[in-house]
């Protein structure tokens, strides 16, 4: 005889069958919460780099106003561009004013001072109001200024009549160096923003004079003092600064 065949499945085979059925299913909704995790902490990592990167100004004006109280006093204007997310170059430029001093040794203060600034910003924000960066600065000042040298001359050998004549030449300051910053950019507004830095800065100054006559003097000194040191030297020194920006983009 044939053997029969039952019409119903037996319990193991019906098992098998449940869980052949439900296994894709399963599969397929830890995949797409798996896809939904992924994709969500991808979107918030991109914004998250988004945020930081909209500090770094695309295209800024900048003005120091403690340039006005240096020494050789200047209108010093500043424009940052960026060239890559995180790197920007600044160019800088200073017109030397003639104002602040009395001084005949120091009269007719000409010339401009002149940096260019690669800037690095670090990913470091503070509720998107502030950003911090370091930077390399190479500079350069040129600055001429007059002075008057005392000559006592005589009439005769004996000297009985003496007089005094003023002799006119032109000093030229020449300094050049590098300097290496940090600093940040603080957001006051949407587009205001103050940049403050700290450093140090190799310089190289030298002051030229032309041959004086013999006994040449300068009229006036500062209490037999020389203000600035007017000594051609190499030497390293602190550096702050403070610029007040606006950003165009």
């Amino acid at each position: 005889m044939r053997p029969s065949h039952s019409k119903f499945a037996s319990p193991d085979s019906a098992m098998n069958s449940g869980h052949s059925d439900g296994m894709p299913k399963r599969d397929c909704s830890w995949r797409a919460v798996l896809a939904i995790i992924i994709l969500a902490t991808g979107c918030a990592s991109a914004q998250t780099r988004d945020s930081i990167w909209s500090a770094v100004p695309s295209s800024a004006i900048k003005v120091s106003p403690f340039h006005l109280l240096n020494f050789y006093p200047t209108i010093q204007v500043s424009y940052e561009q960026r060239v890559f997310p995180r790197l920007t170059l600044q160019a800088e430029g200073g017109y030397v004013l003639d104002y602040g001093n009395d001084d005949e040794s120091f009269e007719n203060k000409r010339g401009l001072k002149v940096k260019l600034e690669g800037r690095y910003y670090l990913g470091f924000v503070v509720n998107r109001e502030r950003i911090y960066y370091v930077a390399l600065e190479p500079y350069m000042n040129r600055v001429n200024f007059n002075r008057y040298a005392i000559v006592e001359e005589c009439f005769d050998g004996n000297c009985s009549h003496p007089y005094v004549r003023r002799f006119p030449y032109t000093i030229e300051y020449r300094e050049s160096g590098v300097s290496a910053k940090a600093g940040a950019l603080w957001y006051v507004q949407l587009r205001f923003f103050v940049d403050l830095s700290a450093g140090l800065t190799v310089r190289n100054i030298d002051y030229d004079e032309p041959p004086l006559p013999p006994r040449a003097g300068r009229k006036n000194e500062w209490f037999s003092l020389n203000i600035p040191n007017e000594a051609d030297r190499l030497v390293l020194s602190p550096n702050l600064g403070l610029r007040i920006g606006y950003r165009f983009k």
